[in-house]
């Protein structure tokens, strides 16, 4: 795995870049009228083998089905992808169809480097069938859609009911607060006489931004200049919470590994992840606990999107592609969700007896989420991920003991906003 200090430099590298490509308008790049002329359109993305070979065998099926639309596929490894797509960029040879993801499409649209799929929507070239709006708000940017979500996910709490059996506790439920959370856990460790033995395989609490979304705030504001609360006490709060857990020996370290060999009970991560947890028997979903009183924190997130590009000179060949990934039942019993749950009503039913029982339950929790949920916050800007990189620095000073909550809550939100209001 690449190091921190290497993935800022290709972020440096990647903002450097297009900002450069940001302050030219793609002169001469328009789309050609379409008709039954042989094309070629660029398809790009990240991933692993697998990945690569259901979309390559997705490709295949699709220039069967548009004998006159050929693909070139581009596919990397995701710590590559967003450096060539800039290269590419640069060069005015970026793809027709880019994968994108969501904390990459703000940049993208306020560059001018994906278009707007709403005329294609409109015109049926993308059909809209039977997509709830849900499904499509991570990828609306000022009332516009400039992603179509691959698949979705949501933030979530794993749990093992064997485990919960053997210690002889109830189950959490949908309901369960952070405090009731707690209590399991305490009654787990008690129950439980095995050596290594955490109830909690990582923070249950998942992730501050979340926290705040259930307190009514967020983690950046509309503009992305500064921090999107004011108020330290819920940085306090969600600070004495990972403080009192581990103190009282509550929390693994090894989180995934820990929960697959039965060393925790819970365990805190997105939903599309959940279907490898364990070994033996089926492993449950629910939301992330709740705060009493508090507002609903859940929200459905696209895993990735396709976006068609400005500088596609066959915007409607890439738009036609865009749809079948979507749209195609028989692709999408090849793609079977790799990259999320569908965002089709109909390719969900379809695939559902093709799905392992554990996968199963993620697609069942995200008809759930769709249900109990609230719009997605904007995507973060362009300084997010080096704020969220600080708030892990002071998050590990208040657990080693190096400063109090009070002044870690002080000094984050000051160097935050410096950063945020320097871009």
């Amino acid at each position: 795995m690449k190091s921190n200090r290497h993935y800022f430099f290709m972020l440096l590298v990647i903002l450097t870049v297009m900002g450069l490509v940001g302050c030219t308008e793609n002169k001469g790049i328009k789309e050609s009228k379409e008709d039954n002329s042989p094309v070629t359109i660029k398809v790009a993305w990240w991933g692993k083998d697998v990945r690569h070979e259901r979309t390559l065998a997705a490709i295949d099926m699709f220039q069967n089905k548009y004998p006159t639309i050929k693909v070139e596929p581009i596919y990397m490894d995701f710590n590559e992808y967003f450096l060539q797509m800039a290269i590419l960029t640069a060069d005015q040879q970026i793809p027709d169809v880019i994968q994108m993801d969501y904390n990459h499409i703000a940049q993208y649209t306020e560059r001018k480097l994906i278009v707007s799929l709403d005329t294609y929507l409109e015109n049926g070239i993308i059909q809209r069938g039977e997509i709830d709006d849900a499904y499509l708000s991570g990828g609306m940017i000022n009332e516009q859609l400039y992603g179509i979500p691959l698949g979705t996910n949501a933030a979530s709490m794993a749990y093992n009911p064997a485990l919960f059996d053997q210690a002889g506790i109830p189950y959490p439920t949908a309901e369960s607060t952070y405090d009731d959370i707690m209590q399991m856990a305490r009654d787990l460790k008690a129950n439980i006489n095995k050596e290594g033995f955490y109830p909690l395989a990582n923070n249950v609490a998942h992730e501050f931004p979340y926290y705040l979304r259930q307190n009514g705030a967020a983690m950046f504001n509309a503009e992305g200049n500064s921090l999107g609360y004011t108020e330290d006490k819920y940085f306090v709060e969600y600070m004495n919470m990972q403080k009192a857990w581990k103190q009282e020996g509550l929390i693994g370290s090894d989180g995934a590994a820990l929960f697959q060999e039965e060393g925790a009970a819970l365990i805190s991560q997105w939903s599309n992840q959940t279907a490898n947890l364990v070994k033996e028997g089926v492993v449950k979903i629910l939301p992330l606990p709740s705060i009493a009183g508090g507002e609903e924190g859940n929200y459905i997130r696209p895993a990735t999107f396709f976006s068609v590009t400005s500088y596609s000179k066959h915007q409607e060949a890439a738009a036609s592609f865009v749809d079948f990934i979507t749209n195609d039942v028989e692709a999408n019993k090849v793609l079977l969700g790799e990259r999320g749950v569908p965002i089709s009503a109909k390719v969900r039913e379809e695939i559902m007896p093709l799905i392992s029982d554990n996968d199963k339950v993620q697609y069942e929790y995200i008809e759930y989420v769709q249900k109990h949920s609230r719009d997605i916050d904007p995507p973060a800007p362009n300084a997010g991920s080096k704020v969220l990189s600080v708030l892990k620095r002071y998050e590990g000073k208040v657990l080693n003991g190096e400063l109090i909550v009070e002044e870690a809550a002080k000094q984050f939100r000051e160097e935050a906003n410096k950063i945020l209001a320097a871009g």
